[in-house]
């Protein structure tokens, strides 16, 4: 047989990756289920399970959500590693917490959030400020005194529940709520953090979401919801960004 000039054998390599390519595209799953919003394709659920835990179980909206919430004084979150390594009840995971678990009041409340990597903060609200969590730790009384020196925090913040090892409705809304928060965020040009924390209660109402934020006067809201699903975080976020409440999903508020 005659010798293939190397141009051709070239041109008929590109078409044949080309067609691989193309067929390997047109195969993949589009993503679907909860994080459908964001597209990343990893929070999919099977139909089944999203109908038992995900975001089209038969319960959502059944209760109505306000009030659900009662009125509090303060609130502090402790980090305790990735939030899948959480244990279904105890803070003995995270030293800040078990510090300060004795000295809060009845009016105030505890969490657990995953914080950044390589990152260890005790975040206080309505203080809106971060403390070095192995100082808590030492000295937690310091935190509640105010005698702790902090970092401000900027920007809106969110808690979303996603505890799976105490329910598995916030372990499977939680991740997708994560993500399109964060993407929701990102497009709409509003400066805003997302962490996981620990169970907030009202796991019939997952997902789950706490948006704290500043107002134009200087003070801070801080607004729990229930039933959130990706297509509703959008007015979450542009509700906590103009200092005001998304009506029809609120749960109740911290009361500084």
């Amino acid at each position: 047989p005659l010798p293939v000039p190397k141009k051709c054998r070239e041109r008929r390599m590109a078409a044949v990756a080309s067609s691989l390519l193309n067929l390997l595209f047109s195969r993949r799953p589009a993503p679907t289920g909860p994080c459908e919003s964001c597209s990343c394709g990893q929070h999919s659920l099977a139909p089944s399970e999203d109908a038992s835990v995900g975001f089209s179980r038969s319960e959502m909206h059944k209760k109505p959500t306000a009030g659900t919430v009662a009125p509090y004084r303060r609130h502090v979150f402790c980090p305790a590693g990735p939030a899948a390594s959480w244990p279904s009840k105890s803070v003995d995971v995270s030293p800040a917490a078990v510090a300060l678990g004795a000295k809060l009041g009845k009016d105030d409340r505890l969490n657990l959030f995953e914080d950044a990597p390589g990152a260890a903060r005790v975040l206080d609200f309505p203080a809106m400020v971060a403390y070095d969590a192995a100082a808590v730790a030492a000295d937690p009384a310091a935190l509640l005194d105010n005698r702790l020196q902090g970092t401000p925090l900027s920007g809106l913040v969110f808690f979303v529940c996603s505890h799976s090892a105490r329910d598995k409705r916030c372990g499977a809304c939680g991740p997708a709520l994560i993500c399109t928060l964060t993407h929701e965020a990102a497009a709409l040009g509003v400066p805003a953090t997302v962490y996981p924390c620990s169970h907030v209660g009202g796991h019939n109402m997952a997902g789950n979401v706490i948006a704290f934020y500043r107002r134009a006067d200087g003070t801070v809201g801080g607004d729990w919801y229930g039933y959130v699903t990706p297509a509703t975080c959008k007015a979450i976020i542009e509700a906590a960004h103009a200092g005001a409440v998304h009506q029809p999903l609120w749960r109740g508020s911290i009361q500084a």
